[in-house]
């Protein structure tokens, strides 16, 4: 069992994907809670939660260019 945790998404779903066509099942997908999903989940969650701070914290105090 990995004791750490998953940064890459591609270094921890591709092995469960390939263990669980390999014959383990299911298994691999709901151990630890369901733990696989947060590695793909969670940096498309940070990237819209950038943008949007970045747009309010960055954007919207430089002025707007005169055409």
């Amino acid at each position: 069992m990995n004791t750490g945790y998953a940064i890459n998404p591609a270094r921890d779903f591709g092995p469960r994907l390939f263990t669980c066509l390999a014959g383990w099942g299911t298994k691999v997908f709901t151990l630890r809670n369901h733990y696989f999903w947060i590695p793909i989940v969670a940096p498309l969650c940070g990237g819209v939660a950038g943008a949007g701070l970045y747009r309010v914290m960055v954007e919207m105090h430089h002025p707007q260019p005169q055409q």
